[in-house]
């Protein structure tokens, strides 16, 4: 059964690593950040996009796997999943070397200072990071959830504590080694539990092009999801001084820690989630319990951006103050803690084997990725810089929100009687809302950080307000969402 409780508590533990995580990585990023500067974090995130696309060009045989493992887990069929395992894992191994290749090949034609060695790094890295990818859907497959939590841990320690140390030896290209490391680690760790990897080495051309075929929608979904996802950053790179790419890329690692903490819990979600939607054949019956996570996800999401609105000024300004010019842009990138995981759960629901709403799940990202970089271009041009791309990014994410409900809608609320959708959909408005509130007022008057004037004070004021908002939001969300079901029912 599909239980929120559940599920939070096999996420929990998860989270509580990249909780921890996140504290280390906190500290390593203004650590790295203070000894590289603006310029130099740049060149690591070019390296970094290059990575992120790099990694577009597999072929999505271990997704369409994974998509299908799960249902076939959920009817019983455990020879097949395993056969579909094996096929996958051996076809898209095979395909690694060719987007490593052309990476590596890419590096010869670079001239800025770091990027060519840059590249080079990142090719290899791109193939142990693929690989531990591979083992790791693995083992969401089968949902050892202990095992990925252990596994987590050693990256989420590794990886802060090479990064610290690669500045510190090697400047950019210490940095640049440090995920090679962490990944490395992670995958001597599958290994020695060889039961984690039991892969059997499968080649079966005609099953894998079936799943090729299968996971090439899936594959052309997370293009196009990522490229949305990255298309600021892509704006800043092509649009900006390099060191507005540093700028973005120190702001952009500690969004992209909160939206982590969602993502565990989706992923634990998710396995649970298509195993029931195998069992059931059908949405609606868990429509109930989608749309109260829907609304938990946009009353944390939104009390952390306020919270991260906060706290990024004082933060810049006591250990990194080099980067102070990033923090207007941070104050709109922290609104895409609530609009980028807004349609995590509905796209995740659009992709399963029931629904099956690949292709206009794909327009849809293409639609939201057009509006990004027409929107971006445009209040780059007309001289908002990064403070336009972050606007661009937070609206155009926040419409992709509100199209993958209205494909889900259908299914959500399939012969449900009109005040149930219109319900929800009114407190999902009022919480993106309120979220959109008090991000306007926490740029105003009293609340406002001013740069060279003391901000201890306009902090204790922005936190009183948060509390007090978010605190009433929760206790009107509890009332009306769990301390009863949509019809007056016992849950």
């Amino acid at each position: 059964m599909l239980s929120i409780r559940d599920v939070a508590q096999a996420s929990s533990k998860i989270s509580g690593v990249n909780i921890l995580g996140g504290l280390l990585s906190t500290a390593a990023n203004i650590l790295v950040a203070r000894r590289l500067g603006p310029e130099a974090l740049g060149v690591v995130g070019f390296v970094q996009l290059w990575l992120l696309y790099a990694g577009f060009v597999r072929p999505g045989l271990i997704q369409a796997a994974f998509r299908e493992m799960l249902h076939l887990h959920g009817q019983g069929q455990e020879a097949e999943a395993r056969r579909l395992q094996d096929v996958a894992v051996t076809a898209e191994t095979a395909f690694l070397l060719l987007p490593a290749s052309a990476m590596a090949a890419a590096g010869f034609f670079m001239d800025a200072p770091g990027l060519r060695a840059g590249l080079w790094i990142g090719s290899v890295t791109f193939v142990a990071t693929s690989l531990y990818q591979l083992v790791d859907t693995l083992q969401w497959a089968h949902k050892r959830f202990d095992l990925i939590t252990r596994v987590t841990l050693l990256l989420r320690v590794c990886q802060p504590v090479l990064l610290v140390a690669g500045a510190y030896a090697a400047g950019v290209n210490g940095v640049l080694l440090a995920p090679l490391g962490a990944t490395t680690a992670a995958l001597v760790y599958y290994s020695w539990r060889t039961a984690a990897v039991s892969v059997s080495p499968s080649w079966d051309p005609a099953e894998a092009r079936r799943m090729a075929w299968v996971g090439l929608p899936i594959v052309l979904n997370g293009l196009l999801y990522w490229s949305f996802r990255t298309s600021d950053r892509t704006l800043v790179a092509a649009l900006l001084p390099i060191a507005a790419m540093g700028y973005f890329t120190f702001a952009m690692s500690f969004i992209t820690q909160g939206c982590q903490l969602i993502s565990d819990f989706l992923n634990v979600l998710q396995t649970t989630l298509f195993t029931e939607l195998g069992r059931l054949g059908s949405v609606r019956p868990l429509a109930e319990k989608v749309t109260r996570i829907s609304l938990l996800i946009l009353l944390c999401t939104g009390a952390a951006a306020g919270l991260a609105q906060t706290g990024f000024f004082p933060l810049v300004a006591l250990f990194a103050p080099r980067f102070l010019p990033g923090v207007p842009a941070f104050d709109v990138l922290s609104l895409n803690l609530v609009c980028t995981t807004a349609p995590l759960l509905a796209v995740t629901i659009l992709l399963s084997t029931v629904v099956d709403r690949r292709h206009a799940t794909n327009l849809l990202q293409a639609a939201g990725l057009a509006v990004n970089l027409l929107l971006g271009w445009y209040l780059a041009v007309e001289g908002y810089g990064l403070v336009g791309i972050a606007w661009s990014s937070a609206v155009s994410q926040l419409l992709v929100a509100a199209g993958a409900f209205a494909l889900l809608h259908p299914h959500l609320f399939e012969g449900a009687p009109p005040a149930e959708p219109a319900r929800f959909y009114l407190w999902s408005a009022g919480l993106v809302g309120l979220t959109g509130g008090l991000h306007w007022l926490m740029d105003r008057g009293p609340f406002a950080y001013v740069d060279g004037a003391p901000w201890a004070g306009a902090a204790a004021l922005r936190l009183a307000v948060l509390t007090g908002a978010w605190l009433s939001a929760a206790a009107l969300v509890r009332r009306r969402w769990w301390g009863q079901s949509l019809f007056n029912t016992p849950t």
